[in-house]
C-alpha cells in the first residue's frame, strides 16, 4: 500500500522501511496455552530434522523424556520460517524497490519475552539494513536489546543501529534525561537515534499514546535543537570505523526453548470456542522460574562487563552454526562470526548448547583459544544428556562475572587508574579508524557522582 502511494519516492526521500513490533504470536489474539505454528511447520521440520512432529506435540506441553529435544526442534523449526518468510522476505523486497528495510522485534529485552512472543531475534537482524531495537521508559539497566542488535551490526559489517527511544517515559521528561537515556544507547552501539514519539496532533486519547511527544505542541519545541544537534553529531562520529570487541559471550536463548514447557490452559466462551486471552505466562511456573534464572545471571554478567569497560558481544547460536569458524593469525587464535574476529569465548549460565557451537568451540580450544565459564552449565546437548560435553565443560577454567573482569582487565586496551573507587555506570566504547587510529567515548551515566581517572 505503501508502495502503490508513494512509490516515486523510494529510494529519494523514503530510504527505510519501518516494521514495527513483529512476532510468530501475537499474545491476546491466541487461546491460553498456545504456542506458535503454520501450516507449513510440519514439513519444514521434518525436512530439517528427519521425522514427522505431530505424534510428538505433547512434549511441548508435558515434560517426558525425549521433551527438551523436540522443543528445540520445534521451536527452532519457528524461527527458521519467521527469518525466511518475514524477515528475509521483506528484506528482499525492499532491497528491490530501492529502500531498506529497519524497525524492531517485539519484546527484545529478555529470554523469556523472546519466547513468549515467539522468536529469537538476533539471527533475524542479518536481514535488515539498518538493525534497530526499541528502548522503554526512563532507565539506563536494560543492556541485552542494544547488545543483541549491535553484535550483529558488527558481525555483518552494517554502519547504521536505530533505536526507538524515551517511549513511556512520561511528558516530563527532560532534556537531561534525554541526553542521559541517549548516551546510554549510544555507549551500547546504538548511532540512529528515532524518538518515540512526534504526534501530528495531540488531540483524543493521542496524548496518553506511551508519552512523551516530542514535537512543536511542547513549550520547549524552539529550542529543541539544542539537544538534537550535538546527538546528531555524537551519532555520526560513532558510525566511523568498528567496534573493537575481543571477547564474544555465547546467547543462551535456545535455552528457553528447551525449557518452555506450555501449559494447556484453555478458556471457552459461551459457544464452546477457545478465548483469546492477554497470556504473557504460558509456562509452568516451574519453567518460567528457570529461564528467569539464566536470564539474571546473563544480565547481572553484561552489566558487570559495561561497569568494567569490557569491549564484548554476543554471539547467536544459528549464527555460529551458519556464519562462524576459527583461524589463527599472527600468533592468535580467533573465533570468527562473520567479519567480527575474537580472542575470548565466555559460556554463561545455560540448559543446553548445540552440537555445531560445540564442536566450533572444540575446535577453538584445540588452537589455542580461551573459553571460560561463568555460571551453570550448559548440562545437555542439543537438550540430551552428553558425556563429550560434559568431559568439554569440566576442562574450561570457572569464573564468576568480578573474576573474569579481573581475567580480562589486563587485556583491555582501555585501562583506567581510578583515584577512588568506582560504582560503575563509568562506560566505554572504543571503535578502531580507517585510519588505524581508535576513538574512544567514556561516559559517567551516574547523573551525580564525579569520576576522577587516569586514561591510558
Amino acid at each position: 500500500a505503501y508502495h502503490n502511494r508513494f512509490g516515486s519516492d523510494y529510494g529519494k526521500d523514503i530510504v527505510l522501511e519501518f516494521t514495527d513490533e513483529p512476532c510468530p504470536i501475537f499474545r491476546g489474539r491466541v487461546p491460553k496455552g498456545a504456542v506458535p505454528y503454520s501450516d507449513e511447520l510440519p514439513a519444514a521440520f521434518k525436512t530439517v530434522f528427519g521425522y514427522d512432529p505431530i505424534p510428538h506435540l505433547h512434549l511441548l506441553f508435558s515434560d517426558e523424556p525425549g521433551a527438551e529435544r523436540f522443543r528445540i526442534h520445534y521451536f527452532r523449526t519457528v524461527n527458521h520460517l519467521f527469518e525466511t518468510n518475514f524477515s528475509k522476505q521483506i528484506s528482499q523486497w525492499c532491497q528491490r524497490h530501492d529502500i531498506g528495510l529497519t524497525g524492531h522485534y517485539m519484546y527484545e529485552n529478555d529470554l523469556y519475552g523472546q519466547q513468549l512472543w515467539g522468536t529469537k531475534i538476533m539471527p533475524n537482524y542479518r536481514h535488515q539494513h539498518q538493525p534497530g531495537i526499541d528502548h522503554l521508559a526512563r532507565q539506563i539497566d536494560e543492556v541485552i536489546s542494544a547488545k543483541q542488535c549491535g553484535s550483529v551490526l558488527n558481525q555483518f559489517g552494517k554502519k547504521r543501529m536505530l533505536s526507538e527511544l524515551y517511549g513511556c517515559s512520561g511528558q516530563a521528561l527532560s532534556f537531561e534525561d534525554r541526553l542521559w537515556i541517549a548516551t546510554q544507547q549510544i555507549q551500547l552501539g546504538v548511532n540512529f537515534l528515532n524518538p518515540h514519539l512526534s504526534l501530528y496532533t495531540m488531540s483524543g486519547c493521542r496524548k496518553r499514546d506511551f508519552p512523551p511527544n516530542l514535537f512543536y505542541q511542547q513549550p520547549w519545541w524552539p529550542v529543541n535543537a539544542a539537544i538534537d544537534i550535538p546527538l546528531s553529531r555524537l551519532c555520526y562520529a560513532m558510525a566511523q570505523g568498528v567496534y573493537a570487541a575481543d571477547t564474544l559471550i555465547i546467547h543462551p536463548q535456545e535455552s528457553a526453548f528447551a525449557l518452555w514447557q506450555t501449559q494447556c490452559l484453555i478458556d471457552f466462551n459461551v459457544r464452546g470456542e477457545p478465548e483469546p486471552a492477554a497470556d504473557i505466562e504460558p509456562t509452568t511456573r516451574s519453567s518460567k522460574e528457570a529461564i528467569d534464572a539464566i536470564d539474571k545471571s546473563l544480565k547481572e554478567l553484561l552489566l558487570t562487563l559495561q561497569n568494567a569497560r569490557v569491549q564484548y558481544d554476543l554471539g547467536d547460536e544459528t549464527l555460529i552454526s551458519e556464519e562462524s569458524c576459527v583461524e589463527r593469525a599472527d600468533g592468535k587464535a580467533f573465533f570468527r562470526i562473520g567479519q567480527t574476529r575474537y580472542t575470548t569465548v565466555i559460556l554463561p549460565s545455560m540448559r543446553t548448547i548445540s552440537t555445531e557451537t560445540l564442536r566450533r568451540l572444540q575446535e577453538f580450544v584445540n588452537i589455542g583459544g580461551s573459553v571460560y565459564r561463568c555460571g551453570d552449565g550448559p548440562s545437555v546437548l542439543d537438550g540430551f544428556a552428553s558425556h563429550e560435553l560434559n568431559a568439554f565443560v569440566r576442562t574450561l577454567p570457572f569464573h564468576n562475572a568480578s573474576g573474569l573482569v579481573h581475567e580480562l582487565g589486563a587485556r583491555n586496551p582501555i585501562q583506567i587508574e581510578p583515584q577512588k573507587t568506582l560504582s560503575g555506570y563509568l562506560w566505554s566504547h572504543l571503535r578502531w579508524l580507517d585510519d588505524g587510529s581508535a576513538l574512544v567515548r567514556l561516559s559517567n551515566l551516574t547523573r551525580s557522582q564525579r569520576f576522577d581517572e587516569r586514561v591510558s
